[in-house]
């Protein structure tokens, strides 16, 4: 698979890789060329690694599944959500992310899909297969994070109100008892 990205919507749901980029940026100070815009896109691709980084990690971190590496996960999430330039791909999966938090889960589910569904509708579905189904698939995962925050919501819901109408059984923790 190659990392060079040719359309909008794979732009939308790969991370950019440009390794000769930099490489690029110290070619033309060699030479003594005038660098304004040059030093800016150096600046907009440095920002663009550090995303994509960052999102990486992120990622990397959910895989783990441990409650230290989740947590992290949280905190990169939310420091990716501050940037406004952060790509539509990688705001959906930091929204994913925070969907399987404790706080506010519903509302980062219904942003994630809100976020992957706009994607598609401004980038269109790609044009060869492989753009097609990045972008479906970071659909669906977006609406699965939905429907899990929906079901957690509402086993919620039905807890508290069982909890008000009395009927809720508190759990109580069985001891073995050993009988010699």
């Amino acid at each position: 698979m190659s990392d060079h990205i040719e359309s909008p919507a794979q732009q939308a749901t790969v991370p950019t890789k440009n390794p000769n980029a930099l490489q690029q940026g110290a070619l033309d100070h060699d030479n003594g060329e005038t660098h304004g815009a040059d030093h800016g896109r150096s600046v907009k691709e440095n920002s663009e690694k550090a995303m994509a980084a960052s999102h990486d990690q992120m990622m990397a971190l959910c895989e783990e599944n441990t409650p230290e590496s989740l947590s992290e996960a949280h905190d990169i999430a939310h420091m990716l959500l501050e940037r406004a330039e952060l790509p539509l791909a990688f705001r959906t999966r930091a929204h994913m992310v925070l969907s399987g938090g404790k706080t506010d889960y519903l509302c980062h589910a219904q942003e994630a899909v809100r976020i992957a569904e706009k994607g598609r509708d401004i980038f269109g579905p790609g044009k060869t297969a492989q753009e097609k189904y990045a972008v479906e698939a970071l659909l669906w995962q977006a609406r699965e994070m939905l429907r899990r925050a929906e079901r957690d919501m509402k086993e919620l819901e039905d807890i508290r109100a069982r909890k008000r109408a009395g009927t809720l059984k508190a759990r109580r923790t069985s001891t073995a008892i050993s009988t010699r």
